[in-house]
């Protein structure tokens, strides 16, 4: 039997380097790699134009596609997972005390459907009682599915804006970023935030799910083992990264968040993960 050739962009990590290296193979699949830098701008070719056959997808980009009904459907591979409230910085000097000084004040983020962002005005609303309303959104860019327009109390940075910049020029109270944590001049807006994020998602029993990969709906319908297939490859994988974490896996994780994405308005419903995701 002839391999199914599968054009793919994912993100070179540790968890996905055996696959790039060959180090773990499979004799039904092989793999095209296409390089995309950042990863994320491979998620808006996907959504908009199924470049792909299989792509590295935001889980909250998933589920916006499964509500615009854009053929692609998740397989139960994680291949990013970060705590999100680390996250959510502001200057060190800032007048946020605790996630109540967040309301009537500016957030800004990457886009307003950016999965970190869909985590953390989650939390703050679950946890703090600060409402996504509460909040002018300020973002840099717009949905990767082009159906999802502006959102509520979502704002467009100046062309070209970086988050630092609005924080240090004061058109942001605060900011969503995978970067700043290190930066001298930021904090974190909630404090000890990792502790907190590994307390609550230790009593959720569940991952804080980021990014995992999608495959053409039509793809996974004409090879029914597809699925199983592709999960089982990238758990090999990043088992020979991550041994110490038998489980990563999290039903619970994606079904948290999948209810977040509808109660902001991203979804018109919580969809069950086994509706979005091969296999959940």
């Amino acid at each position: 039997m002839n391999a199914l050739t599968l054009k793919i962009a994912i993100d070179r990590t540790p968890y996905t380097e055996a696959l790039f290296d060959g180090t773990v193979a499979s004799e039904r699949i092989d793999f095209e790699f296409v390089s995309v830098k950042p990863v994320t701008r491979a998620f808006r070719r996907m959504a908009r134009d199924l470049e792909f056959d299989a792509c590295e997808m935001a889980l909250a980009t998933l589920a916006v596609a499964r509500r615009y009904d854009i053929p692609i459907t998740g397989v139960p591979a994680i291949l990013l997972r970060e705590y999100p409230l680390p996250n959510l910085v502001c200057l060190r000097d800032a007048p946020i005390r605790q996630p109540a000084d967040l309301r009537g004040r500016r957030i800004a983020a990457r886009a307003y459907s950016q999965t970190t962002a869909v985590w953390i005005r989650g939390l703050l609303e679950t946890e703090y009682g600060v409402k996504p309303g509460e909040v002018t959104w300020l973002t840099q860019e717009d949905s990767h599915v082009a159906q999802l327009g502006p959102q509520p109390n979502e704002q467009p940075l100046a062309q070209d804006m970086q988050l630092y910049d609005a924080l240090a020029d004061g058109v942001a109270d605060a900011a969503i970023t995978l970067h700043l944590g290190s930066h001298p001049n930021i904090r974190t807006v909630i404090a000890d935030a990792e502790q907190v994020m590994r307390s609550w998602f230790a009593r959720h029993q569940a991952q804080p799910i980021n990014h995992l990969l999608a495959v053409k709906s039509e793809l996974l319908q004409r090879h029914d083992w597809l699925a199983a297939e592709l999960a089982a490859l990238f758990e090999r994988a990043r088992r020979l990264a991550d041994g110490s974490d038998p489980a990563p896996w999290s039903r619970t994780g994606a079904a948290l968040l999948l209810q977040f994405c509808a109660s902001q308005g991203l979804t018109t419903t919580a969809y069950e993960p086994s509706a979005i995701i091969a296999g959940a």
